[in-house]
Protein backbone atom coordinates (compact mmCIF):
# COMPACT_ATOMS: atom_id res chain seq x y z
CA UNK A 1 0.00 0.00 0.00
CA UNK A 2 1.46 3.63 -1.04
CA UNK A 3 2.11 5.67 1.86
CA UNK A 4 1.61 9.24 2.29
CA UNK A 5 4.14 11.13 1.82
CA UNK A 6 5.27 14.85 2.97
CA UNK A 7 6.99 17.95 2.17
CA UNK A 8 10.24 17.02 4.75
CA UNK A 9 10.60 14.18 2.86
CA UNK A 10 10.41 15.38 -0.48
CA UNK A 11 13.73 18.07 -0.19
CA UNK A 12 15.54 16.02 1.97
CA UNK A 13 14.92 13.37 -1.41
CA UNK A 14 15.21 16.41 -3.76
CA UNK A 15 18.87 17.10 -1.81
CA UNK A 16 19.95 13.55 -2.33
CA UNK A 17 19.81 13.43 -6.18
CA UNK A 18 21.52 16.80 -6.09
CA UNK A 19 18.81 19.49 -6.53
CA UNK A 20 20.32 22.53 -4.36
CA UNK A 21 17.47 24.20 -2.53
CA UNK A 22 18.81 27.49 -3.56
CA UNK A 23 17.30 26.87 -7.45
CA UNK A 24 13.91 28.85 -7.75
CA UNK A 25 12.51 25.27 -9.05
CA UNK A 26 13.23 23.88 -5.47
CA UNK A 27 9.88 24.80 -4.00
CA UNK A 28 8.17 24.19 -7.02
CA UNK A 29 9.43 21.17 -7.43
CA UNK A 30 8.72 19.76 -3.96
CA UNK A 31 5.16 20.91 -4.62
CA UNK A 32 4.43 19.33 -7.83
CA UNK A 33 5.63 16.24 -6.15
CA UNK A 34 3.38 16.51 -3.02
CA UNK A 35 0.27 17.53 -5.36
CA UNK A 36 1.08 14.45 -7.83
CA UNK A 37 1.52 12.39 -5.22
CA UNK A 38 -2.31 13.63 -3.41
CA UNK A 39 -4.32 13.39 -6.56
CA UNK A 40 -2.29 10.95 -9.93
CA UNK A 41 -4.98 12.79 -12.10
CA UNK A 42 -2.76 15.55 -12.17
CA UNK A 43 0.39 13.32 -14.28
CA UNK A 44 -2.52 13.37 -17.20
CA UNK A 45 -2.13 17.25 -18.27
CA UNK A 46 0.99 18.77 -16.20
CA UNK A 47 1.21 21.96 -18.18
CA UNK A 48 -2.57 22.69 -18.01
CA UNK A 49 -2.83 21.77 -14.44
CA UNK A 50 0.01 20.86 -12.28
CA UNK A 51 2.18 23.43 -13.56
CA UNK A 52 -1.17 26.27 -13.54
CA UNK A 53 -1.67 25.39 -9.98
CA UNK A 54 2.09 25.96 -8.85
CA UNK A 55 2.14 29.06 -10.58
CA UNK A 56 -0.62 29.98 -9.28
CA UNK A 57 0.50 29.55 -6.10
CA UNK A 58 4.11 31.49 -6.16
CA UNK A 59 1.85 34.58 -8.25
CA UNK A 60 3.86 33.09 -11.74
CA UNK A 61 2.94 31.99 -14.94
CA UNK A 62 2.86 27.65 -15.43
CA UNK A 63 5.82 28.32 -18.43
CA UNK A 64 8.33 30.18 -15.74
CA UNK A 65 7.48 26.86 -13.78
CA UNK A 66 7.93 24.61 -16.31
CA UNK A 67 11.05 26.11 -17.32
CA UNK A 68 12.68 26.27 -14.32
CA UNK A 69 12.02 22.77 -13.11
CA UNK A 70 13.50 21.63 -16.39
CA UNK A 71 17.18 23.55 -15.75
CA UNK A 72 16.46 21.56 -12.09
CA UNK A 73 16.02 17.96 -13.47
CA UNK A 74 19.04 18.51 -16.10
CA UNK A 75 21.41 19.75 -13.69
CA UNK A 76 20.26 17.35 -11.30
CA UNK A 77 20.59 14.92 -14.50
CA UNK A 78 24.13 16.56 -15.07
CA UNK A 79 25.58 15.97 -11.49
CA UNK A 80 24.98 12.15 -11.56
CA UNK A 81 26.39 11.67 -14.48
CA UNK A 82 29.78 13.84 -13.38
CA UNK A 83 29.28 12.54 -9.82
CA UNK A 84 28.56 9.36 -7.47
CA UNK A 85 24.34 9.95 -6.85
CA UNK A 86 23.88 6.72 -5.31
CA UNK A 87 19.88 8.19 -4.56
CA UNK A 88 19.48 8.41 -8.41
CA UNK A 89 20.15 5.22 -9.36
CA UNK A 90 17.63 3.82 -6.79
CA UNK A 91 14.66 6.38 -7.65
CA UNK A 92 15.43 6.19 -11.73
CA UNK A 93 16.50 2.25 -11.57
CA UNK A 94 14.77 1.35 -14.73
CA UNK A 95 15.27 4.73 -16.58
CA UNK A 96 17.86 4.03 -19.72
CA UNK A 97 18.06 6.73 -21.34
CA UNK A 98 21.22 9.01 -22.31
CA UNK A 99 18.70 12.07 -22.04
CA UNK A 100 17.64 13.90 -18.91
CA UNK A 101 14.12 12.65 -17.46
CA UNK A 102 10.84 15.16 -18.60
CA UNK A 103 9.89 17.59 -15.78
CA UNK A 104 7.13 14.78 -15.54
CA UNK A 105 8.94 11.59 -15.16
CA UNK A 106 11.12 12.87 -12.87
CA UNK A 107 8.37 14.69 -10.70
CA UNK A 108 5.97 11.79 -10.84
CA UNK A 109 9.17 8.91 -10.07
CA UNK A 110 10.08 10.55 -6.73
CA UNK A 111 6.42 10.60 -5.83
CA UNK A 112 5.71 6.96 -6.34
CA UNK A 113 9.68 5.88 -5.39
CA UNK A 114 8.52 8.03 -1.97
CA UNK A 115 5.06 6.56 -1.75
CA UNK A 116 5.93 2.89 -1.72
CA UNK A 117 9.46 3.51 0.47
CA UNK A 118 9.46 1.49 3.38
CA UNK A 119 10.09 3.04 6.91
Amino acid sequence: MAKEINTDAIREELLKLGIPPQFRAFEWLTRAVFLCSQDKKLRENPTGQLYELIAQEYNTEATIVLQAIRRAVRAAWENCNNYPYPEFNKVFEYYKSTKPPTSLEFVTRISDYLSKEED
